[in-house]
């Protein structure tokens, strides 16, 4: 049996965007964690439609450019949150830190939005087809 809890965002949330910010990675990326950890979630241990699987991984990749939106908005978010523990020095370090972080995940949100409306048009046109033939 495979569950996933996210502590950080605990509650309930799409499973595409889970999915995704729990592989996310940078460069190569975990293609074939995500696809194993599918198959292990959908219980296609040999039973299970490839088709399925393929189609919740595309689910997943339809969800990238929101998990960087929304580490970005966090980056931005924590430079105005009060930090008591820190010097003043370390105070405008840290937020440096944070703006940077911002600004590099929103910049893999725009990177990541290109050409989204066409992939989620190609993913719905695979769902209507399968669901097409179970009909």
């Amino acid at each position: 049996s495979a569950k996933l809890i996210d502590f950080e965002l605990s509650g309930v949330g799409w499973r595409g965007f889970d999915l995704y910010k729990m592989f996310r990675t940078r460069g190569e990326g975990s293609a074939q964690n995500m696809k194993t950890f599918v198959e292990s979630y959908l219980d296609c241990e040999g039973e299970c439609e490839v088709e399925l699987a393929e189609l919740l991984v595309e689910e997943a990749t339809l969800f990238e450019p929101v998990t960087w939106l929304e580490a970005g908005v966090f980056f931005m978010y924590a430079i105005g949150e009060g930090r008591d523990d820190l010097t003043k020095e370390e105070i405008v370090e840290w937020e440096k830190e944070m703006e940077e972080l911002a600004k590099d995940r929103i910049g893999e949100y725009m990177r990541a939005a290109e050409g989204w409306e066409g992939r989620v048009e190609e993913w719905r046109k695979r769902v209507n087809e399968i669901k097409g033939r179970r009909n």
